[in-house]
């Protein structure tokens, strides 16, 4: 079987607070170039590049090590039990019972739980400030999905 890449595209990460505008910058200036080869299934050989560090902390987030390095953990004083992060989750690993989270242990390392919760009560290892989440302006949360 051959396998196609179809382009690299530097996508802004929703990991760590840094460098989130610069990113985002760069992928919408380039939205439509990314649309139009998209469309006309343009396509490129060779190897997916990226950068040491990416290729570094991939290798360490999905092992035993890493994950738990990583593990997730709910403040129970702080979860009000919304449902944010189940909603979130992309692999459905949270689940909100007795009005707390819990997180499974088949993590995508999104950590989109992280950066939704309203109250802050996800964490690896240490507190995330408020103004260091990260929210995609294009991912909405109303009455509805709540």
């Amino acid at each position: 079987m051959k396998v196609y890449k179809f382009k690299n595209i530097i996508m802004t990460g929703n990991s760590f607070p840094v460098l989130f505008g610069s990113e985002i910058k760069t992928i919408e200036v380039n939205l439509k170039k990314i649309a139009s080869d998209f469309w006309s299934m343009k396509y490129t050989k060779g190897k997916v590049k990226c950068n040491v560090l990416y290729k570094i902390f991939y290798k360490l987030i999905f092992n035993p090590v890493g994950r738990k390095l990583l593990k997730k953990k709910v403040n129970k004083n702080k979860c009000i039990g919304c449902e944010r992060c189940a909603k979130i989750c992309p692999v459905n690993n949270i689940k909100v019972i007795d009005g707390k989270a819990k997180i499974g242990k088949k993590c995508a390392e999104c950590f989109g739980c992280i950066h939704w919760c309203p109250k802050q009560a996800v964490k690896i290892n240490r507190n995330i400030k408020k103004t260091n989440q990260y929210h995609n302006k294009h991912v909405k949360f109303t009455k509805d999905t709540l």
